[in-house]
């Protein structure tokens, strides 16, 4: 993928991603298809894309390919950091025989480099690292950067869909947005700890609500985006859900990724907020 050689000797999967480079973009090559990416997927599907989605953080593209299997109308492109992981995104994705995907190695900086405005139906943000440390929530990416950036590439009516397990991400979350963290509706939340050192309570110590220091509402995000549906218990409250989406719910309902179908089996609630462009 146009490499350097040093990291070529120790990264194999560099090279292993030249087999998937007519569907797989990294480094130089990102631009290649800005404001062109409908006349891309129309070439491989035979038709425009009744949406092009945009999943941030796809991982190995299980969750994403599965998907695109079952909706073969729409495009889908997954966006991480990782060779590995967008390699193998590549490969599960071809072994559905898959016509309607795309993956990028890419960060979600990037992304005004590789689509056009308006360009994108949907963008999925889907368990961001929640960087729970005081000191690291800098480095969380729902700020006024990140979602300047996302309206402006998504359509108006298009949507930003974005899932957490982390109360104090949410929380975060909603304070960037205006909103107030509800705690009668966010009271599951907070979860006891139970004995032992399970899986469960590892997690349960993870999540919890920030004391200070929430980052004021930004102006330019509630300007850009109308706060369409939220939910303290996703799975809990997804048909009520889908009274927001009317006849068109996104097309991730009623799938998990691996790590909420953990978070399920756990019992701990995944939060979930809808952003609408204007």
């Amino acid at each position: 993928m146009n490499e350097s050689a040093p990291f070529h000797k120790y990264n194999p999967y560099v090279a292993l991603l030249d087999k998937y480079r007519d569907v797989a973009w990294a480094g130089p090559r990102l631009p290649e298809n800005k404001g062109r990416w409908k006349v891309f997927f129309a070439g491989r599907m035979q038709r425009e894309p009744a949406r092009t989605i945009l999943e941030i953080g796809s991982s190995n593209g299980a969750f994403l390919s599965a998907l695109a299997a079952s909706h073969p109308l729409s495009a889908f492109i997954g966006l991480d950091w990782k060779y590995k992981l967008v390699f193998k995104g590549c490969e599960k994705s071809e072994k559905l025989g898959n016509k309607n995907t795309a993956f990028l190695r890419a960060r979600a900086q990037d992304c005004e480099t590789i689509f056009s405005p308006g360009e994108l139906d949907e963008i999925w943000l889907f368990f961001p690292d929640p960087w729970p440390k005081t000191a690291q929530q800098k480095h969380r990416l729902f700020q006024e950067p990140f979602l300047k950036s996302a309206a402006k590439l998504l359509k108006p009516g298009g949507h930003l869909h974005i899932k957490t397990d982390h109360p104090g991400y949410f929380q975060w979350m909603l304070a960037v947005m205006g909103m107030d963290f509800d705690d009668d509706a966010g009271a599951r939340a907070i979860l006891p700890l139970g004995e032992g050192k399970s899986r469960r309570n590892r997690q349960v110590l993870h999540r919890t609500l920030e004391n200070k220091d929430l980052p004021q509402r930004s102006e330019r995000a509630c300007a850009d985006f109308e706060v369409a549906a939220r939910s303290y218990d996703f799975w809990p409250e997804e048909a009520t859900l889908r009274e927001h989406f009317k006849d068109d719910p996104p097309l991730f309902w009623g799938q998990t990724t691996l790590f909420e179908a953990l978070f399920r089996k756990d019992q701990l609630p995944v939060f979930f907020l809808s952003l609408q462009r204007r």
